[in-house]
């Protein structure tokens, strides 16, 4: 039998192939949320400053503009 598509009768399911579409969607999720977490973080730097009269680190975050 073929576990590309599902079983054209319906009181027989393809568990193969539902199983491999939840792993199909779940990897496009995925992959589209890294992609989009990946190309704000991207955009970002900090800027750090020590102030020594305080004995203080200074972290600044800044947007870099996008052309």
């Amino acid at each position: 039998m073929f576990n590309k598509y599902p079983y054209s009768d319906f009181h027989e399911m393809n568990l193969d192939w539902v199983i491999s579409k939840v792993k199909e969607l779940d990897q496009k999720v995925n992959g589209n949320l890294e992609k989009l977490i990946r190309e704000q973080l991207d955009k970002l730097f900090i800027d750090a400053m020590y102030d020594a009269q305080t004995e203080t680190l200074i972290l600044t975050l800044n947007m870099k503009e996008v052309k």
